[in-house]
């Protein structure tokens, strides 16, 4: 099944979004197992939006891709409010 994966990552600037981004070389190169990706700038960091054809796949690239990306970029990380759940429909033209 389909896994939503919403977060919002305090301290996160869009140029921090833009340098892991270019680590991972996304989106030329999309990482195994995304449907969907959105990112949006909010008050103190950025709010990633994703679909992911299974939780298995979403936790293989934070471990071996995002989590890495993201130290070679310099972002250290802040708070972050993780949620997730089954998707139940998806759409798109």
């Amino acid at each position: 099944m389909a896994t939503l994966m919403m977060a919002t990552m305090q301290g996160m600037t869009p140029e921090v979004y833009d340098a892991i981004n270019r680590e991972l070389n996304f989106p030329d190169e999309v990482p195994d197992g995304l449907l969907s990706h959105t990112a949006a700038e909010v008050e103190g960091g950025m709010q990633i939006v994703d679909v992911w054809e299974s939780m298995d796949k979403f936790e293989a690239f934070m471990n071996d891709q995002l989590g890495p990306a993201a130290g070679r970029a310099g972002f250290e990380g802040g708070p972050v409010d993780q949620r997730q759940g089954e998707v139940r429909f998806r759409w798109s033209s």
